[in-house]
């Protein structure tokens, strides 16, 4: 394997972190939902996401990609033989699998549901913006259906961020700086 193992006193670190990030996570959006907080431009709201992204990877073994393309309704339990299974839904590009589901804990029900909660205001966004596009009248430049393409397949996804071209799910090359970023938050240079 190229990449390196997380120590086991890094893992700890990092995992105690975003825990109790995961268990404020209902407070920090109750106070959004009441206009106390941005959804787009605070701090403490955006540690939501990145917490949980983190979880989810290290809960699940996903890559970063399979992690960004994770949305709405991912996730669901079945019970085989007396025993319970977890488990989500993404896409698989890296070997061209297409839509696969990994198996994870039951504490992954919860972060979806923060996840889903946290990404209404970015996937509200999206599907006005889709709207508005679809009621401009006249032609519609090469760039702008390009870009109502691109927000149709994305709007259901939980792991939204800015980017050059407005709401976007998180690229893997930007989870690799906000990682490291969350990292130093919690105390570890790792």
């Amino acid at each position: 394997a190229l990449t390196p193992l997380i120590p086991t006193e890094v893992a700890q670190t990092l995992f105690l972190y975003t825990e109790n990030i995961l268990c404020r996570a209902d407070q920090l959006l109750d106070e959004r939902d009441r206009g106390e907080r941005s959804a787009f431009k605070d701090k403490e709201i955006t540690a939501i996401r990145n917490a949980c992204f983190y979880l989810l990877g290290v809960l699940t073994g996903m890559r970063c990609s399979e992690l960004s393309a994770i949305e709405i309704d991912a996730g669901r339990t079945e019970i085989k033989n007396g025993i319970t299974f977890h488990w989500i839904a993404s896409v698989e590009y890296k070997t061209g699998k297409g839509r696969v589901e990994y198996l994870m804990p039951a504490l992954g029900h919860r972060i979806l549901a923060v996840m889903e909660r946290w990404s209404t205001p970015y996937r509200e966004k999206v599907t006005n913006q889709i709207a508005t596009m679809e009621r401009k009248s006249g032609e519609r430049t090469t760039r702008e259906l390009q870009w109502m393409s691109t927000s149709r397949s994305n709007v259901r996804r939980l792991f939204m961020g800015y980017g050059k071209s407005g709401i976007v799910p998180v690229s893997g090359s930007a989870w690799n700086s906000i990682l490291l970023r969350m990292a130093r938050d919690a105390g570890t240079e790792w």
